[in-house]
């Protein structure tokens, strides 16, 4: 079995278009990315036994992202 001409083209043409679409995909990927500071507020100890292991979580999926966590000693 052997491409036509017209399926040469055709498949050119369709490798273009998915090379185009991962491009695109990649583009939107990169500006979608979260990037800046989030601050996080909570009392202390539950700040340490519950947000504490999420907010390292989440810092180790979003390289970009620095977090700001407050934890206060309620009155």
């Amino acid at each position: 079995m052997k491409l036509t001409e017209a399926g040469h083209r055709y498949l050119a043409a369709c490798r273009r278009i998915l090379a185009d679409l991962a491009g695109a995909e990649q583009m939107a990927g990169e500006e979608l990315a979260p990037r800046g500071v989030l601050t996080v507020t909570a009392p202390s100890m539950f700040g340490r036994l519950h947000v504490r292991p999420l907010v390292d979580a989440f810092l180790d999926a979003h390289r970009d992202v620095q977090v700001r966590l407050l934890l206060w000693i309620g009155s």
